[in-house]
């Protein structure tokens, strides 16, 4: 099978032209570096005795101690050193490729048309990472362009900083749509579908194979406990069938199941802003974006939300690193370090 692989490849890399070839030996770099970091990482989970834990967690707490026993392992390795680097650069050099095979089959007309869309693209990522900066302080303005640049925002229609964010995303989103599917209907096209591929299979199937597989125990004995509690449940209602069920059915509360609908649906409505748990997260205020919800990671300060929709529960900030849960305390005032002596610091 692998030679057969190595035959098709062969054949593939001679018909295609140099950009191509480099793009393909580009992702496929990606692909294996991926690959040996993912079983690097594995194999120091093991050593590092991260399945003799899970057992142990199991033999101290039970089968039921899922919020300990579940990890993010070493899942962390490929988002890091080297390998991260050396994917990142493997990726950008295959999307350069995939560029230039674009502009090599394609007419006058449509290498201008894409040419703009990647200088507004450039624009547009450019712009959100400087207003990034600018609501969180960390670019010093005064108070003057601060009211002028409100003034700005509010003839556009918008309330704050966060809500221009929002249209920028949502343009820069529909720019790169119109960039894959400018270069998928094209010479280039093919290529692409395999960058692309490549990129998931970097950054969604290997990640999620190694937290699967690093988190083989509690999974097993999270279905172990579904099988048990569904064959519970199919014993009951068997049961409740040969009873006579049926009157049971007809004294259903359905007043109180609407009432529960109702506190889902506006659950459902709760915006959630995830940390990391060893982040700050602190009541400040700035000139552009109000009384608000921020974070300190120790380097770096970023809005959340405003102080108003935290408090009517509109939104919730809570600890990716711990299911979840509430972040607890939101500090009255700005830590020590997160408020850089800015005058766009309230």
């Amino acid at each position: 099978m692998l030679q057969r692989l190595k035959e098709k490849l062969r054949r593939k890399l001679q018909t295609a032209s140099i950009p191509e070839t480099a793009g393909v030996l580009a992702f496929l770099a990606a692909d294996i570096t991926v690959v040996i970091a993912a079983v690097v990482g594995w194999i120091l989970f093991i050593v590092e005795g991260g399945y003799a834990a899970q057992a142990g967690i199991v033999g101290d707490s039970g089968i039921f101690a899922f919020e300990q026993l579940f990890t993010k392992g070493t899942a962390g390795i490929l988002y890091a050193d080297p390998a991260a680097v050396i994917e990142g650069i493997a990726l950008a050099a295959a999307v350069i490729a995939c560029f230039v095979c674009f502009y090599r089959y394609v007419g006058i007309p449509r290498r201008i048309i894409m040419s703009l869309l990647i200088v507004l693209a450039a624009a547009l990522g450019g712009s959100m990472v400087y207003l990034a900066r600018l609501g969180s302080g960390a670019i010093p303005v005064t108070e003057e362009q601060a009211d002028s640049f409100l003034e700005f925002l509010q003839r556009l229609g918008m309330e704050d900083i966060s809500s221009l964010m929002t249209a920028l995303m949502a343009a820069a989103g529909i720019l790169l749509v119109m960039i894959i599917v400018f270069t998928a209907f094209s010479g280039a096209g093919r290529l692409l579908k395999s960058i692309l591929l490549s990129g998931l299979f970097c950054f969604g199937v290997v990640p999620l194979a190694l937290l699967f597989v690093e988190n083989i125990i509690p999974l097993f004995l999270f279905a172990v406990i579904l099988a048990v509690v569904f064959l519970v449940l199919k014993l009951i209602t068997r049961g409740a069938d040969s009873s006579g069920a049926g009157s049971a059915a007809g004294s259903f509360d359905y007043g109180g199941a609407g009432r529960g609908n109702d506190a889902a649906r506006q659950e459902s409505n709760v915006q959630i802003k995830r940390v990391d748990s060893g982040c700050k997260v602190f009541r400040g205020e700035t000139v552009l974006s109000g009384k608000g919800i921020f974070s300190y990671n120790g380097l770096s300060t970023a809005y959340l939300c405003s102080q108003s929709d935290y408090d009517k529960g509109k939104v919730r900030v809570v600890d990716r690193d711990k299911g979840d849960r509430d972040h607890s305390p939101v500090l009255p005032g700005p830590p020590q370090g997160a408020q850089p002596t800015a005058s766009s610091w309230v």
